[in-house]
């Protein structure tokens, strides 16, 4: 994983800048020379660095599907109801037609 590898190439670096082996260390900041001094520091700074990464994304996919099952429930509710319409429209075109038999019967048997 990158974490991995930025983890090891940190590793080296820092064995090197420590050995002296780092050309143009001079140039580097203050701040930037503590940090390398300290390698588990560094480590730690990397992993945390990974960890919010880690958690940003997870936040994302929490969010995305949080979304997705709030669309979800409004497209199941609104079939849903759409059904049930559909439903009602047709028991009521069957009580028509039956009403309509029915009248067509009673026609004929006073026949």
């Amino acid at each position: 994983t990158m974490h991995k590898d930025l983890t090891d190439v940190t590793s080296v670096f820092v064995e090197r800048f420590l050995k002296g082996e780092v050309e143009n260390a001079l140039e580097l900041p203050d701040s930037l020379v503590a940090l390398l001094s300290d390698k588990a520091t560094l480590t730690n700074v990397i992993t945390a660095g990974h960890d919010a990464h880690l958690l940003a994304i997870d936040n994302k996919e929490d969010e995305i599907v949080s979304s997705a099952n709030k669309e979800l429930e409004t497209l199941t509710v609104h079939l849903q109801d759409a059904e049930m319409r559909r439903n009602r429209s047709r028991v009521a075109e069957i009580l028509n037609l039956i009403g309509y038999q029915q009248e067509e019967l009673d026609a004929l048997v006073e026949l």
